[in-house]
């Protein structure tokens, strides 16, 4: 079992749980995560848009979350922001008594790099979009390349979206040591 979340930091230096950078799609307000202190994210309603049931939401922290994850269960991390929020991420996770089930993924090659450095211990995946090709503007896809790199940057996997990946890519991955998630949306 595996839950995902993607985690920004506020100007205040708060991991937060959130999809978007900003405030607008979920709580009507704008205000842009990484610009904003925590204390004011915080009285956002972000459940309403979702359903009336889930009215009065409140943005949660990456402790709060992390709190919640069952056992024998995994939490994807995926930091949405820069290397500045390894740090505190990396505290958290060690304060969360949940280490063992934490998995960091990240679009950026460098995010993922450097927190795999900073928490060597845990697994991190290089989540990969197929590229597109920029006459036909259909998706490319996926090459041995992404083996390369992420053993290069001593990563454990890669995290590709699934429509893209062949089963002899997959069974590449496997053979080079590296172990493969899939996302769909």
């Amino acid at each position: 079992k595996a839950v995902e979340l993607d985690v920004h930091m506020s100007r205040d230096n708060k991991i937060v749980v959130m999809h978007d950078d900003s405030t607008t799609r979920t709580s009507g307000v704008e205000y842009i995560i990484s610009k904003t202190d925590s204390a004011v994210l915080r009285k956002l309603d972000v459940g309403r848009w979702k359903s009336e049931q889930y009215a009065g939401e409140k943005i949660p922290f990456l402790e709060e979350a992390l709190a919640t994850i069952p056992p024998r269960c995994i939490m994807f991390v995926e930091v949405k922001c820069g290397l500045e929020a390894l740090p505190y991420i990396r505290d958290i996770i060690d304060k969360s008594g949940k280490r063992s089930q934490v998995a960091i993924i990240s679009f950026s090659l460098d995010v993922v790099s450097a927190s795999k450095k900073l928490m060597a211990d845990i697994p991190h995946y290089w989540l990969r979009s197929p590229r597109i090709d920029s006459e036909t503007k259909k998706d490319i896809p996926y090459d041995n390349s992404l083996i390369k790199i992420a053993k290069e940057n001593n990563l454990d996997g890669l995290d590709l979206k699934y429509y893209m990946l062949t089963k002899e890519f997959a069974d590449e991955i496997k053979a080079s040591g590296l172990s493969l998630w899939t996302w769909n949306t």
